[in-house]
């Protein structure tokens, strides 16, 4: 069975890199000063989302629609029962001008309960549950719960139902009570922390002292859970198929450290590849 599952320490890891070695590499490009010069590399692609070397580097601050996406997606591959709502179309419904151009996700999903994180004012992270079958629109900030935000969010979502055709009388507002952020940073990290608490029906509260703990882990998660086309990408193009190539052959090079990163050789500028020639990629490079 493929789908991830978490083991008795709630880890959701596939089998990838090893544990101690994608560890290190995080923490190290998290030490760097510099990160704006590295070479691109290709982590992972899951749940359909590339994931990059500049994803990780920004995730030990700022949490992307991509690294959130990814998650969901393996969350909610968890359960049957839920359904995640990509960043790019929640933002959408819960814009008041956009929400005409939004695809029907309850028709998509129908009787799922759609999970979905949604930014307000692009500085804040906040979880929606959105249960259909209860008329239930759950909503966790990892700030707190403030009365006028969740009105407006509220209203967002009943005039989205209204435009779709659902009928949106019974729809009401819940909360519940959990852990709140301790910094003005990591909003993100809660609310996928919140996320993964409700489909595994565990505690929605958190350790205050382990952020950055959580972070790294999000991060391993994502990366660990790869889809299985990933190994048919070049893992600096991104591609199959090497940019602007016309030649008939494709030469790949595979990473000697760990055995799970291909390259092609054009894209690490190898003109022969030979029984000698050794490759290591990033992961393998800053473990070491």
């Amino acid at each position: 069975d493929e789908t991830a599952i978490p083991d008795e320490n709630g880890s959701m890891l596939k089998v990838g890199w090893d544990d101690v070695a994608l560890t290190k590499y995080i923490q190290k490009i998290w030490s760097k000063q510099r990160n704006d010069s590295v070479e691109p590399f290709l982590l992972s692609k899951t749940c359909g989302v590339n994931i990059n070397n500049r994803s990780l580097i920004s995730a030990k601050s700022l949490i992307t629609d991509e690294i959130i996406d990814a998650y969901l997606g393996i969350i909610c591959g968890l359960s049957n029962k839920f359904f995640y709502v990509p960043c790019s179309v929640i933002s959408m419904i819960f814009h008041p001008r956009h929400q005409n151009e939004v695809a029907d996700v309850l028709n998509e999903n129908k009787g799922k309960v759609l999970l979905a994180i949604v930014n307000r004012r692009e500085i804040h992270w906040i979880l929606l549950v959105i249960d259909q079958q209860n008329k239930s629109l759950l909503i966790i900030d990892p700030m707190g719960e403030n009365k006028t935000t969740c009105q407006l969010i509220f209203k967002l979502w009943t005039n989205y139902l209204t435009h779709r055709g659902y009928d949106a009388e019974g729809w009401k507002i819940d909360t519940i009570h959990h852990s709140k952020q301790q910094d003005s940073v990591s909003c993100g990290v809660y609310c996928m922390k919140f996320a993964e608490a409700v489909v595994l029906k565990t505690s929605l509260h958190l350790p205050k002292d382990n952020v950055l703990e959580m972070r790294c882990n999000i991060m391993k998660t994502i990366i660990n859970n790869q889809d299985e086309d990933t190994n048919n990408l070049c893992r600096r193009c991104y591609r199959h198929e090497p940019p602007n190539s016309k030649v008939k052959s494709i030469k790949w090079v595979q990473c000697d450290g760990c055995a799970i990163s291909w390259y092609h050789a054009v894209c690490l500028k190898l003109k022969q590849v030979r029984e000698s020639t050794f490759v290591l990629c990033d992961v393998c490079k800053m473990s070491e």
